[in-house]
C-alpha cells in the first residue's frame, strides 16, 4: 500500500465504526459529523495522520453505485484459478453497505502502527480492504490480487 486504500464493509454502520476507530487507537481522533453519520475522521499520529472518509449509496447510480460497479467489473475480469477466492470478493463488493476511505499522510508507516491499526478496524466491523493492487482480509492476507494470486 502506498498511502491510500478503501474499506468494504458489510453493513452501514456509522456508530460501528468510529467506536472500532476509537477503541483501536490512544491517539487523537477529529470526528466530523456525530456518532451516527460522520463524514470523515483524522487519526492524529505522532508524526503522520491517517484520514477515513466514509461513502454509502444515496440512490441508485450514485456515486457509491460506481463505485460498487467499478470495483465489480475490475476484479470479475480477472484471469485466475483461485475461482473460490474470486466469489468470496465478488460477494463482498456485492453486499458492500458502507466504503470507508483511508487516505495516509505522508504514506502508511508501519513504525506509526498504521497497519495494526487499520487491520484492527477492519477485523471489528468484518471489512476486506482495497489496496488498488488486490482485496485483502482484515489479517492483510491476499484474497486477490489484480494477476490473480492469492496469499
Amino acid at each position: 500500500m502506498n498511502n491510500a486504500c478503501t474499506m468494504v464493509c458489510p453493513e452501514k454502520a456509522y456508530d460501528a465504526a468510529l467506536d472500532a476507530l476509537r477503541e483501536a487507537t490512544s491517539f487523537t481522533l477529529e470526528v466530523a459529523g456525530n456518532r451516527t453519520r460522520w463524514t470523515t475522521v483524522k487519526v492524529l499520529f505522532s508524526r503522520s495522520t491517517m484520514t477515513f472518509t466514509t461513502m454509502v449509496r444515496i440512490k441508485p447510480g450514485d456515486r457509491f453505485s460506481k463505485l460498487v460497479l467499478g470495483m465489480h467489473n475490475f476484479f470479475n475480469m480477472i484471469d485466475t484459478k483461485n475461482e473460490d477466492e474470486k466469489k468470496i470478493v465478488l460477494k463482498a463488493i456485492e453486499n458492500t453497505e458502507m466504503f470507508i476511505g483511508i487516505i495516509a499522510d505522508p504514506e502508511f508507516i508501519d513504525e506509526e502502527g498504521h497497519f495494526a491499526y487499520l487491520f484492527t478496524v477492519a477485523r471489528k466491523l468484518n471489512a476486506l480492504i482495497f489496496t488498488g493492487e488486490a482485496m485483502q482480509d482484515a489479517n492483510g492476507r491476499s484474497l486477490l490480487g489484480s494477476d490473480g494470486s492469492v496469499g
